[in-house]
């Protein structure tokens, strides 16, 4: 007879469903939900979770970090996967209490490597390709940028119009997004795609081109 499982799944942001589900469905609606993760270029939808009538949550974030909860504590670790399918068969088997192969050293945090490079579901995808980053900082989503940063992503790639994070960030008004950029290293000599210097851009939010002057931006 087949078992069943109280859980709630669904998006950081919202989108929440409660449901009870049974343990062989599980995977496909958690593959479900990971594909509209792999998809989607909202970056309020950049992080989904799953979590059981005991508290054990799983958040899986398109940045490819990964964190466990329980209350015995938390874990985080960067992966890499070949389909959002499998990401799905490891939190099935979180889930349901099947964790003991996968969690193994190459997943622990402090041995984990950030994802470079290769796809983070598809077998093909870039994990930059929707430019999570410039769409996070534009939004002024410093959590976001804040993960997406940590997971490795580039701070000066240029998007299709060729803009940087950082530019996106400027022309969005957002001096905490613009502060934690350039720290991290953004270059505050780029231009936008039209060719317009960060100064120029940042005429309407004085805050944001005094911080771009102090740290050497010119016109």
């Amino acid at each position: 007879m087949s078992e069943s499982i109280f859980v709630r799944i669904g998006h950081v942001g919202g989108h929440v469903e409660e449901l009870q589900v049974f343990t062989e469905h599980l995977r496909s609606k958690i593959d479900a939900l990971l594909q509209e993760l792999n998809t989607d270029a909202d970056p309020e939808h950049a992080r989904v979770f799953v979590s059981d009538q005991h508290g054990d949550n799983i958040e899986v974030c398109a940045t490819g970090l990964m964190t466990f909860s329980t209350d015995e504590g938390l874990k985080q670790t960067y992966y890499r996967a070949a389909s959002a399918d499998k990401v799905a068969e490891i939190v099935t088997d979180f889930l349901v209490g099947m964790f003991g192969e996968w969690w193994a050293h190459e997943f622990v945090a402090e041995h984990a490597s950030v994802p470079k490079g290769a796809p983070v579901f598809g077998p093909n995808r870039d994990p930059e390709a929707d430019c999570f980053l410039h769409k996070a900082a534009y939004a002024g989503n410093l959590s976001v940028v804040r993960a997406l940063v940590l997971a490795g992503h580039d701070l000066n790639r240029l998007d299709g119009s060729r803009d940087s994070p950082l530019v996106c960030a400027v022309l969005g008004g957002h001096f905490d997004v613009c502060e934690f950029l350039i720290k991290c290293g953004a270059d505050v000599t780029a231009r936008s795609g039209l060719g317009t210097s960060l100064l120029r851009i940042a005429e309407e939010h004085p805050a944001i081109a005094d911080l771009l002057r102090a740290h050497g931006a010119r016109d």
